[in-house]
Order: C-alpha cells, then structure tokens, then sequence
C-alpha cells in the first residue's frame, strides 16, 4: 500500500492536477523512511520507497507547477504501533535467537509511542501543506528529535550510527 498504492492513486489524479489551480500531490511517510531500527526492515523500506518516489515525482513535476511534499511522523499515538509490536512478539516466541533482543526493541517502541504526539497534529500539519502557497518540501511532526536524528544520522559514519541506534534501543 506505501509504495504501489500510492503509484497508482498519483497516476489516477494526475491528469486533473494539471488542469488544478494549485495542483500539490501530498505524501504520508514517516521518519522511519529516513531513520531505522532493528526489526522493522519492510516497514521502514516501503517508507524509504514512498520518500525516493516522492522525490522523484517532485523532480519530474516541478516543470509542470506540481508540488510534492512529503510529511514524515515521527511517533503517534494511533495504537498502530500494537499491531508492530505484536507482529514482533509472535516472532520473538518463535525464535529464541532473537526473543531478547525483539523484548527490548519491543519496550524501546511502546514507551516511544506513550510520548507520541495526538494524530491531530498530524492533521493539522497536512493542512498546513495544503494550505501553503508554497509548501514545504518537507514537514517533520513533531521536529524533534526526529530533526536531529535524521541530520546525526546523515552526517555520522554509518557504523557509528548503527552503534548509536543499538544503545538507543538497548541492544
């Protein structure tokens, strides 16, 4: 659904957006597509996908006057992080190789999503870009520490970061 659903929505509306007066194509992603943790590998690649279509998109149609904007959560409070985790936890009881260390990638999560933000803010900010007369490539919710992540982890060594990601998760 991230990545081909959105390919064959956008190849639907297309032809109307450039017949629009303020014709924006507006991706939901998550920061997840530009910073990972253990175990959530498809989850974090169909993001990562849906970020590289987005600014490819935004690069093929910016001759046309169509803006692509792409809104990245971070943590929110949907319950949807349930559903990972327990997808998680069914695989911990069937591997004992990784039973400890999905524990605690497990906890690490949940206790992120408690201190996620409402889904309104994301609401609000997909008004935000809506709304822009020029919008944002762009919009991070909440801005930090997602921001700083995703700037430490592009500018750190990327052995450096995985090491940073273990002891944050408490691998």
């Amino acid at each position: 659904v991230n990545v081909f659903g959105t390919i064959a929505v956008t190849q639907v509306v297309l032809p109307f957006l450039r017949n629009s007066t303020r014709p924006r194509i507006i991706n939901v992603s998550s920061v997840a597509g530009r910073v990972y943790v253990p175990f959530f590998g498809p989850y974090y690649a169909s993001k990562h996908a849906l970020e590289c279509i987005s600014d490819v998109l935004r690069m093929e149609l910016s001759d046309q006057g169509i803006d692509v904007t792409l809104v990245e959560p971070g943590a929110v409070q949907t319950g949807f992080q349930d559903h990972e985790d327990a997808m998680l936890e069914r695989y911990a009881s069937q591997s004992e190789l990784y039973r400890k260390s999905i524990g605690r990638v497990v906890a690490w999560h949940r206790a992120l999503a408690d201190d996620g933000v409402q889904p309104e803010v994301i609401v609000e900010t997909i008004q935000a870009a809506v709304r822009a007369e020029k919008p944002k490539v762009r919009y991070v919710v909440p801005k930090l520490p997602p921001v700083a992540f995703i700037a430490l982890a592009r500018l750190l060594p990327s052995r450096l970061t995985d090491r940073l990601v273990r002891r944050i998760v408490k691998l």
